[in-house]
Parts: C-alpha cells; structure tokens; sequence
C-alpha cells in the first residue's frame, strides 16, 4: 500500500489539521486500502477547469491514472504530483496509479472532507479489489450522456436488461 497525502495550504495550521482527517480516514479503512500507488490531493483552490470538465457540484473525484491519460484539464500543481522529473533520465515519471482529489471548497469543513475523502477513497479500493464493482459504477456514470446521445428513454434500457 503507497497512499501519498499532498495538502496545499499557506496555513501551516490548516495544512496539519487537514493531513489528520486524512490520516484518520485512512486508518479507518485499514487492510482494505489498495496496493496501488494513490495520491490523496486536497487542494486550496476551486479550479474551473475542473469544475467545467467534471460539473461545478462535484466535490471530489477519483480516477485511474494511466501513462500518456491527458491531464491538461488539471493543474500543474497535480500534474507534478503524478509525474515526476528523477533528473536521470529525459523524460518524467508517472509516480501514481490513482488520484484522488478534492476542491477547496470541500476542505473547509472536516466533515465534508472526511465524508467527501471515504467516497472517493472507496472507489480506489473497488478498483483494486472488486474490479466489477468499480466497473459497473463507471458505466453507470456514463450512463446518463449514452441515452441522450442515443435518444433512448430509460424504460428501453431496462426493457433490455430484462429480456436479455
């Protein structure tokens, strides 16, 4: 297990206080945290071009990352978290399997950001563990845009669950 906590903070205070939530919710899961490689980033900004490419309600989010995933959405903040120059060899280095990121304004509070933190680390030990599971909720999640995009109505979806 290599889970890496990156709190960006000015306030030393806020920074600490951050990383023991993080910490606590981390020890609550215990022999169930994932054997990949996961960064836990709360950050001290709301960027919009995360809240443009994943929805300006969401409070968090979690995914897997790949060599060559285009991360340009992201800040270079959390890109130079995922990969990282070793000053060897002339290319950087993916350092991390699965990010897990939550907004500034989920940090504020520590209840919205332990609640917030146990969601999103949940889907990292899914797709560690029940790799099924963690599949079936991200289709789901896609589900909504693929029956716009076909102009289905959900009626036909579970018509077809049934009789197929």
């Amino acid at each position: 297990m290599s889970i890496t906590i990156r709190v960006k903070s000015k306030a030393k205070a806020t920074k600490l206080q951050r990383e023991q939530a993080v910490q606590r919710v981390i020890s609550h899961f215990g022999l169930c945290l994932p054997q990949s490689r996961v960064l836990c980033f709360l950050d001290d900004e709301d960027p919009s071009s995360l809240k443009q490419a994943f929805g300006v309600a969401n409070r968090g989010l979690s995914g897997t990352i790949r060599d060559g995933d285009d991360l340009s959405v992201w800040p270079d903040y959390v890109q130079k978290c995922v990969y990282v120059d070793d000053d060897v060899s002339p290319y950087t280095r993916r350092v991390i399997d699965q990010l897990i990121y939550l907004h500034r304004s989920t940090c504020i509070d520590e209840v919205g950001l332990t609640m917030t933190l146990a969601h999103e680390l949940q889907h990292a030990i899914q797709h560690d563990k029940v790799r099924k599971v963690w599949a079936v909720n991200s289709l789901i999640r896609r589900l909504p845009t693929a029956v716009d995009d076909l102009k289905l109505e959900w009626a036909d979806i579970r018509s077809l669950m049934e009789s197929g």
